[in-house]
């Protein structure tokens, strides 16, 4: 399966080219619809992709960690698990920012 993401070329028009194969790979990893419980983050089948970060001495630094290592260290393929993990963290990085930008005006200085 190829995932398409908009892109805009030199000449500013906006066109579809592939997704990189292990940010497709990485998410796949995870089905939807997704929820927030406790502070942690689960997909839609229980896989956990994020948790609140509450380790004491970072608890006032952290708003969320990218999760999944327990089940990434066992997955076989093309991919490792450390480039699977960080291209879900770069995805969710992109949502926010498209959503913050979408939603939450930046406050001009």
């Amino acid at each position: 399966m190829v995932i398409d993401m908009p892109n805009k070329d030199t000449n500013g028009a906006v066109g579809a080219s592939p997704m990189p194969p292990v940010l497709c790979a990485a998410i796949q990893l995870y089905r939807p619809p997704f929820s927030y419980c406790h502070g942690y983050i689960h997909d839609g089948e229980g896989h956990m992709v994020a948790d609140d970060g509450a380790v004491d001495e970072l608890r006032d630094m952290i708003a969320c960690r990218v999760r999944g290592w327990g089940r990434l260290q066992y997955l076989e393929g093309a991919h490792t698990p450390e480039h699977l993990q960080d291209a879900v963290g770069e995805h969710i990085a992109k949502a926010l920012n498209e959503y913050w930008s979408k939603h939450l005006p930046v406050a001009s200085v």
